[in-house]
């Protein structure tokens, strides 16, 4: 249960201190190049979920990080694997990232692009710490499938 606490209060607080950094040293649509036509910080102000999905649904989004969080801290001390807490860490700090955003703001600050990627949108820690945590727990569950057929 530490590892899941200790990670999302760590994402928690990083997603958090990057966006205000973000905030107070840019303008919304303001673009910062970092390395040419690879990774610029572009500050969008996201008023809905990924993609734009559910925009002006602050409350909802908000309601269901909450959620989330809740079923997560409920279930951490179930879960036997060490990388599953951690990957529950993950996610549950990147949920309360973006929730703290919805209630405090009404939306989420998003701000990393990376240029050769154009499927990606401007995200921000939050949402790479849910998207890592995600494809981690995918991973590992098709890797310990796959042995386990071995």
């Amino acid at each position: 249960m530490l590892t899941t606490l200790s990670l999302a209060a760590l994402v928690l607080v990083l997603d958090q201190a990057a966006k205000h950094l973000v905030m107070a040293s840019l303008v919304p649509g303001q673009i910062l190049t970092i390395v040419p036509h690879v990774l610029q910080l572009t500050y969008v102000r996201n008023p809905g979920a990924a993609y734009g999905f559910l925009s002006g649904s602050r409350w909802l989004l908000a309601g269901l990080a909450l959620l989330l969080a809740g079923l997560g801290l409920f279930l951490a001390p179930r879960l036997e694997r060490p990388w599953e807490r951690a990957a529950l860490g993950l996610l549950i700090g990147g949920a309360l990232g973006n929730m703290v955003d919805r209630v405090r703001w009404g939306l989420v600050t998003d701000f990393i692009e990376i240029k050769p990627l154009p499927i990606f949108q401007v995200f921000n820690l939050a949402d790479l710490a849910i998207t890592a945590a995600v494809a981690w727990a995918v991973l590992r569950w098709l890797l310990e499938s796959q042995q386990s057929r071995s």
